[in-house]
Formats: structure tokens, C-alpha cells, sequence
């Protein structure tokens, strides 16, 4: 059975949210048929194709066999039979069978002075056999129709790949509109500027419209009565019935130029002077996401000037999820927020594997007018969303010292790939039924945040994180725990060479051993505050802690001694590399910090431990103790490390830290000194 496409031609409207509401009504329209036999076809209508001057209170549809339906459905509000344009055009009283059974006829009032278009969608005859395809007829009240006709077709390689689907189904259509302003097509980046129900219902798109039927064999189209005016023509493929609803229908656009911004189609005496205007073909409209390279293409179409250069592209994958509005991060560049609704992460929208999505975001810098473009990218195109200063930008730095998006730069696909064979396809099967889960692109100079040196000298990079939540309600109930649980992935890869430059995760292992490379107080730092001060460890990889910001069995850090310092806080600074503690010292003390175990976000471990000496007086200790360690056992055996921390401390005591002499306490140590050998 072929599959009959139908077009439509809509005057000139102001063209909001509505063709969401076009979609979502030929979606319903589609819903619950079924496909027996489809030997039933129209015969004849009153008033017929093309009349004029229609001054009637009926409108009568003839077919070849006797027909049955439930008007019950009719007046319910669920599923019609017919379609009449436009909507309020009709104010039907009365949906009813003829008396031989052989006719469906609606009976109302006709508007004066409108052109009205009438689409039999679906019929059951009592035999059971069903309409084969939608029957379209139109009709006018004015005394006279529209002396125009427009002619086009939809590409052969289109038709044949709908021909090969077409056995499954019998409805579909294509809708064209006309509308004085440009067609929006592009997805709505901002709904805060929604118009509301009674403007939406002004500006609706069908109104005034003609609808006919392509020819299944061929691809093409005729539309007659045709009034005189400026029109911009979509065509619109429905879903079959019988296959799933997923996404947005097929979308055909008259677009000659291929810009993604539809052409107008002048419809007058001198474009037309024979009263036909031929050629206005329509292309398929891939609605399919796409990498962050096909998105910056896209961006061509907003011609900045050659002082603007992109910074960075992001995207907000979600991969499982009911609806997710991202809370986007601080100092760090926002990408749009997705929303959307989704039963998993096989959606038409998003493609994680291949480093796909329907949206991307990206950051553009003007160096001489010092302002950022945000533009948001879709498969119809690029849309500028906001112009800001550089200033006003959420990012800890001057987005002037960052490196622009090289000219060949790894694409999202290829940056993907790197982090799916790494660890993130396991990740993304792992949290398959999670609360919540996402994967974040960004590609970007965010030298700031880079683990492994956060300066300007840093790699322009790609940032793929996954991101996973889950609250397990029956465990609570049953652990008397909150049941809630985070996990994370994050892959840096070079941009331009698509090295994996580092690999950070809450729980991976066996990365590459680390060390302290510097602290502060240094080693033999005098006259130190006594008052709150900062200490600060840096080491060569970021450390890990939990979405709780403990650091579990990971991290050993002690301070000597104990009972003359107290901290009272820690942060982390340097994108995770250095700890800092607030604390409250003594005066005229000596202090010793012993670093003994920590664990990087990539998984390694410490490799030695990292010592420093310093104190609150005015000056350290005139004297020193000098020594070495003998290595040599009983056995006359070289010692070897038998453990992780390849190193040996030297400590002196004030006390003998092995005899128990009743004086200390639980809370107090002993008050030591140390000195580090090989």
C-alpha cells in the first residue's frame, strides 16, 4: 500500500511555539488505527472539489460501501474521522450516518468569506475494510476561489525510501505554511517569552489553509485556489500508526539554498503570469543530532566579524532520566539546558556513544567590543542567545587568555569514542537504571579546571564527564541510610591530538603514583601566625574525596603536636591539587605535618610520604642531629619496601612514645620533631 503525503498552505502568520502544536495534533490524529483490508474509498462530496460561493449548512462525504462509526468518539473529543480548516471556520451541530449507510454528514455552520480545506482521515466500512489513504477536498464561501496554483515534488531518493516503508501504514502528510515573518524552525532556546493561549490561538498556523495529496508514485504536489500573497512552504511526514512514536516527525522545507531559513514563495501575477508557479520543491530536514563540528558550521549563518573567535562548545547529554532541567555548575562554562522527556538514553535527540546532541552551545569572543556571544545550535541552524560583557561571564578568569577552538580540532565523535573505550560505555551500562545520569561535552581552554596544571599553559581540551545519581528507597528503609549514592567519570582529551590526557573517577584504581610537591608553611618557616592561618598541600594529581566531601581511609594527614593546634576547616584549591586547612596555631611552638597516604581522582596512590617542619617563634632550634639508617638486617640482607610508600622517617621525641607514663591523655601527642632519610 503507498503511503499518501499531504501539504498544506497557510497565510502569512507571526510563527511561535505552534509547530509543536501542529506536530502534536497530526500525532494524535494517527494514534489507534488499524490496518484490515483498505477497499474503501470516496466516491463523491457536496460541495464538491474547487466549488464557490458555498452557501450551505452540511457538508456530505459518499463512499463505496456502507460505512459505521461511533459519533460518541466524535463528541467525546477523542479520535475524528475528518479534519476541516480552518479550525474555527465550522461550528458543528450534528455527525451522522445517511440513512442507505453510505454517507458520513456533518452538519453546521459554514464562516462567510473562507476558504476551507476537508480531509477524510479515516473511515471503517461495515465490513471491516479501512480507508485506504486521506481524502482531501476544498471549498470557499467567498464568491469566488484563489486564481493561483503551485506545483512541486519531494526528491525521488525521499520517495523511494518512503515507498519501501509505506506498507505499514496509510496516513501521512506534509504541512506547508505561509507566513510573513521567517519560519522558525529552530528549537525554542528560551520559553520565558512564550506568548500566551489567546496569542498562540491568533497566530495559529493552519488557519486559512490548503492541503492536497502527493502523488505516491512520483513525489509531487498541486495546490489550486490559491489567493495572492508571500508564502513559506515545510511539508511534514506523519508517523504511521502502526510504528513507534518517537521524536519529531519527518520535516520537508523549501529551502533552494540549503541555509536552513526557508525561501519565500511569491505567489502574484508577475512570479506567475500564467496563474502556476512550478519548481517549489521541498528537501528533507534531517532532525537528527549532530557532533559539535557540524554545529560550529552551522554558526557561519551569523556572520560575525573576523574579531570574533569560538571559545568553547558544550552539551548536556542526558542518558537516563525522566525530565532533567541541569542546575549547570559555577565556574564553569554553561551549556544550554536540555529538557526533555525520555525512556532511555535510545532517543532521537541524543546519541552519547557517538558524541551527538540536538543542541550544543558555544561561547564566541569579540576582542573588540570585549563581549561574549552565546549561540545555541540545532539541526535547522545557529541562534544567537544572548550578548554579554566579559565580565559577566561565571568563569574565574578573562576569557581573553584563552585559546580559541583550533581550525581542526578532535569532533565530539572522535573525543566520544576515546572516553566510551575508556570506561564510559561500562559506566553508562553500570547506571543504566540510575536515578539520574548524564555525559557532558565541553571543549574548551578551561585551564582553570584542568587537573594537572591549572595555568595558561594548560591544553585547549575536551572535558567528557558522566555523571551518575541514584536513591535506592528500600535500601533506606532497610539500612536506616539515606540510600543515595554519586558516581562520576571525566575524560581530558588533547583537542587537537585526541590524547587521553587524564582519567579521573570516584572509583577507579591503579592510577599512576603521585607526590607533594610543595607546601606552605615550607620546611623551616619561622615566626609563623599564631592567629587563624592557612596550610596548604599541593600535590602533582587532584585527591579524591566522596560526594560528602570526606576523604574516607584515603587521606592521612597529622599535624604534631596535637594538643597546641587546633583546624577548624580545609578547602581545596587548584583544581583539586592543593588542600588547604584554616587553623588556630600556639605561640612559640614547633609544628610537624606528616603526609602519609592520599589517593588521586585517577585511582594512584602516594607514592612516599611528604614531611615539613616549621614553628611560631621567632626561630627554630640552633641545634641539629645528623645520622643515617642502617639497611642492612641480621641476616646481612639489603631491607626491602615491602609496602607502598617507598621511604623512612627519623622522628625525635620529647618522651619516649613507646613507654606509657600515665601523664598523657587520649587527645594529646607526643610532642616530636622530625627529620626525613633516605
Amino acid at each position: 500500500m503507498n503511503r499518501s503525503l499531504c501539504f498544506i498552505l497557510v497565510k502569512n502568520q507571526t510563527y511561535g511555539d505552534q509547530m509543536k502544536k501542529l506536530i502534536l495534533f497530526f500525532f494524535f490524529i494517527g494514534i489507534g488505527l488499524s490496518l484490515p483490508a483498505q477497499n474503501l474509498f470516496v466516491t463523491s462530496t457536496s460541495p464538491v472539489h474547487g466549488a464557490e460561493n458555498v452557501d450551505q449548512d452540511s457538508i456530505k462525504i459518499t463512499f463505496n460501501k456502507k460505512i459505521t462509526f461511533d459519533d460518541s468518539t466524535f463528541t467525546e473529543g477523542l479520535q475524528i474521522p475528518f479534519l476541516v480548516l480552518p479550525f474555527d471556520s465550522i461550528q458543528v451541530t450534528q455527525l451522522r450516518l445517511s440513512d442507505d449507510s453510505l454517507s458520513m454528514i456533518i452538519e453546521g455552520n459554514l464562516a462567510d468569506n473562507t476558504d476551507f480545506t476537508f480531509i477524510v482521515l479515516d473511515a471503517q466500512a461495515q465490513d471491516g475494510d479501512k480507508l485506504g489513504a486521506p481524502y482531501l477536498f476544498r471549498f470557499t464561501t467567498n464568491a469566488t476561489a484563489g486564481q493561483f496554483v503551485v506545483n512541486g515534488k519531494i526528491s525521488e531518493e525521499e520517495m523511494a525510501k518512503m515507498k519501501a516503508n509505506s506498507a505499514a501504514d496509510h496516513l501521512g502528510g506534509l504541512t506547508v505554511i505561509l507566513s510573513e515573518e521567517t519560519l522558525d524552525i529552530g528549537l525554542d532556546f528560551d520559553d520565558s517569552e512564550e506568548g500566551t493561549e489567546e496569542e498562540e490561538e491568533e497566530n495559529d498556523p493552519l488557519d486559512a489553509a490548503h492541503i492536497a495529496l502527493v502523488d505516491p508514485t512520483t513525489g509531487e504536489y498541486s495546490i489550486d485556489g490559491i489567493r495572492e500573497g508571500d508564502f513559506f512552504a515545510f511539508g511534514l511526514n506523519l508517523f504511521s500508526p502502526e510504528q513507534e512514536n518517537v521524536g519529531f516527525p519527518d520535516l520537508y522545507i523549501h529551502d533552494p539554498n540549503e541555509d536552513f531559513n526557508l525561501d519565500t514563495v511569491k505567489v502574484n501575477s508577475t512570479d506567475a503570469p500564467t496563474d502556476t508557479l512550478n519548481n517549489v520543491d521541498l528537501r528533507k530536514l534531517l532532525f537528527e543530532p549532530i557532533t559539535l563540528g557540524e554545529a560550529f558550521s552551522r554558526t557561519s549563518s551569523l556572520n560575525f566579524s573576523e574579531d570574533v573567535e569560538a571559545k568553547a562548545g558544550i552539551a548536556n547529554i542526558p542518558l537516563v532520566f525522566d525530565t532533567f532541567e541541569d542546575p549547570q555548575p559555577k565556574q564553569l562554562f554553561k551549556g544550554l539546558p536540555v529538557k526533555a522527556s525520555l525512556q532511555d538514553h535510545q532517543d532521537p535527540f541524543f546519541d552519547p556513544e557517538n558524541g551527538k546532541s540536538i543542541i550544543w552551545s558555544m561561547y564566541f569572543y569579540d576582542s573588540v567590543k570585549d563581549s561574549v556571544y552565546l549561540v545555541g545550535i540545532s539541526p535547522f541552524g545557529a541562534q544567537l542567545i544572548e550578548t554579554v560583557s566579559s565580565s559577566d561571564l561565571d568563569i574565574p578568569v578573562s576569557i581573553s587568555t584563552l585559546n580559541s577552538l583550533p581550525e581542526n580540532f578532535i569532533d565530539s565523535d572522535s573525543a566520544a569514542a576515546i572516553a566510551e573505550m575508556n570506561g564510559g560505555a561500562a559506566f553508562r551500562q553500570e547506571y543504566s537504571n540510575a536515578s539520574f545520569a548524564r555525559v557532558e561535552f565541553v571543549a574548551a581552554h578551561a585551564y582553570w579546571e584542568y587537573p594537572l596544571d591549572n595555568t595558561i599553559v594548560a591544553p585547549t581540551h575536551w572535558r567528557v564527564a558522566y555523571e551518575a545519581e541514584d536513591f535506592n528507597f528500600e535500601f533506606k528503609q532497610t539500612n536506616d541510610h539515606e540510600g543515595f549514592s554519586q558516581d562520576s567519570l571525566i575524560f581530558y582529551i588533547d583537542i587537537s591530538t585526541g590524547d587521553l590526557l587524564y582519567k579521573a573517577g570516584n572509583n577507579l584504581e591503579d592510577g599512576p603514583s603521585f607526590n607533594v610537591v610543595s607546601s606552605s608553611p615550607t620546611e623551616g618557616d619561622v615566626a609563623v601566625n599564631s592567629d587563624t592561618s592557612t596550610v596548604s598541600i599541593t600535590f602533582e594529581a587532584p585527591i579524591r574525596f566522596d560526594e560528602f566531601g570526606f576523604f574516607n581511609n584515603e587521606l592521612e594527614i597529622i599535624p604534631f603536636p596535637l594538643d597546641s593546634i587546633n583546624i577548624v576547616g580545609f578547602d581545596l584549591s587548584d583544581a583539586g591539587r592543593t588542600l588547604n586547612f584554616k587553623v588556630l596555631h600556639t605561640a612559640d611552638t614547633d609544628y610537624t605535618w606528616i603526609v602519609s597516604k592520599a589517593r588521586s581522582t585517577a585511582g594512584g596512590v602516594l607514592e612516599r610520604p611528604y614531611v615539613f617542619n616549621y614553628t611560631t617563634s621567632s626561630a627554630s632550634g640552633s641545634q641539629s642531629v645528623a645520622g643515617s639508617v642502617n639497611t642492612q638486617t641480621e641476616s646481612n640482607k639489603t631491607l626491602e619496601a615491602t609496602n607502598e610508600f617507598d621511604g623512612v622517617m627519623v622522628a625525635l621525641f620529647t618522651s619516649n612514645p613507646f613507654k606509657d607514663d600515665g601523664n598523657g591523655s587520649e587527645s594529646e601527642g607526643p610532642d616530636i620533631s622530625i627529620a626525613r632519610a633516605s
